[in-house]
């Protein structure tokens, strides 16, 4: 159902045109619009609040000029307080200039610029109340940058779930890599969980391995050094989010928040003793 103009009461009349296409083409996909929403601990009232799963993204526009840039820093701050999933999306029927989209690139905020019946992304809202830093590219060795590209440019775009899981896979199999190559060698051997006879595994096994059995045989391992030990401590520790963001299991929203930040910095400190 469309949302009638009358519901807006300070939304610029300027930009009233791209806020309402915005929220037809929003409600479309899925989201639950509301037009200018009231609340006390908001810092403004903003023109949409969409809502989709554990995701709120507060929509805010303005006059081609000035623009908006101390209103939108307290959006900023206020989504950094928040606990759950929030963003800011700046919406317009202008272009903004070079310097403008930097401006917003840099501080996180989306962009949708409308004209006509076309609505462009420009730039994706980030989940500002998630703050995860990785390490520089540029102190990681180029064979583990080219493996880790689409993780990191997942978390550039913000979406720090799919760069979690994208670490996650370059980690099992690297992880697979090295069992796979020292059980080879010799090197590994695992104690039996029955009987506590050594044994090595073959690269059939391992390539079998859901990512449970193999922590649990880098657990196993007989007389491990350090990284054996890191490598299997990172596994177990990762097991069960990997497995929420996988499945997109609820509930598990608040224990991803908590956790990936730690798990992302294990898994790029055990992937650099590898490579």
């Amino acid at each position: 159902m469309a949302i009638r103009r009358d519901k807006f009461r300070v939304t610029p009349e300027e930009q009233l045109d791209a806020v309402m296409a915005l929220a037809d083409q929003r409600q479309l996909a899925g989201y639950r619009v509301r037009p200018e929403p009231e609340a006390i601990d908001l810092p403004y009232v903003p023109a949409l609040e969409l809502v989709q799963d554990a995701t709120t993204i507060y929509v805010e526009t303005g006059l081609k000029r000035p623009f908006p840039e101390a209103r939108l820093e307290d959006w900023v701050r206020y989504a950094q307080s928040c606990s759950k999933d929030t963003r800011i999306l700046y919406c317009s029927r202008f272009e903004l200039s070079r310097t403008r989209e930097s401006w917003l690139r840099k501080n996180r905020i989306g962009l949708a610029v409308v004209s006509g019946d076309e609505i462009v992304d420009s730039i994706l809202p980030h989940d500002l109340a998630m703050k995860l830093e990785l390490p520089p590219m540029s102190k990681i060795r180029a064979p583990l940058r080219r493996k880790l590209s689409v993780a990191y440019q997942k978390h550039s775009q913000g979406e720090w779930k799919g760069a979690f899981e994208e670490f996650c896979k370059v980690f099992e199999v690297a992880s697979r890599n090295y069992l796979t190559k020292h059980c080879r060698s010799t090197r590994i051997q695992v104690v039996h969980q029955s009987n506590g006879r050594l044994s090595v595994p073959t690269t059939q096994q391992i390539n079998k391995m859901p990512i449970g059995a193999l922590a649990n045989h880098f657990d196993r391992i007989y007389q491990k050094n350090v990284l054996d030990s890191q490598i299997g401590a990172t596994l177990i520790a990762i097991n069960s989010d990997r497995v929420a963001v996988a499945h997109k299991k609820r509930g598990a929203e608040n224990r991803l928040r908590k956790n990936v930040g730690s798990h992302t910095w294990a898994i790029i400190n055990c992937l650099k003793k590898m490579y």
